[in-house]
């Protein structure tokens, strides 16, 4: 999904497509990509990952957030088929 942008907005626990961009997984601008998204201890999050809306149902999975660096955050988690999923996020320049 290179390319793809997302929106995070403050206090809320969600975050939509932006812009999207080399999508496999059905995904459309404006899905909730990231949903429940709770602080963990030792700095991780845990998260529901949308990993498909082939079907017309989007399907989540259970997922880790990583902070990696002020600009850069990885997602560890499944797919809906149980394949390992690692995502790395960059910051997009403004």
């Amino acid at each position: 999904m290179e390319g793809t942008s997302v929106s995070i907005v403050p206090g809320v626990a969600d975050a939509t497509v932006r812009i999207l961009a080399n999508n496999t997984y059905c995904i459309r601008e404006r899905d909730v990509l990231w949903r429940n998204l709770k602080n963990q201890q030792g700095g991780s999050f845990t998260l529901d990952n949308l990993v498909s809306a082939c079907t017309g149902n989007p399907i989540y999975t259970q997922a880790t957030l990583t902070v990696l660096t002020n600009d850069e955050i990885r997602i560890s988690g499944r797919t809906n088929t149980g394949t390992e999923l690692i995502q790395t996020w960059r910051r997009a320049p403004n």
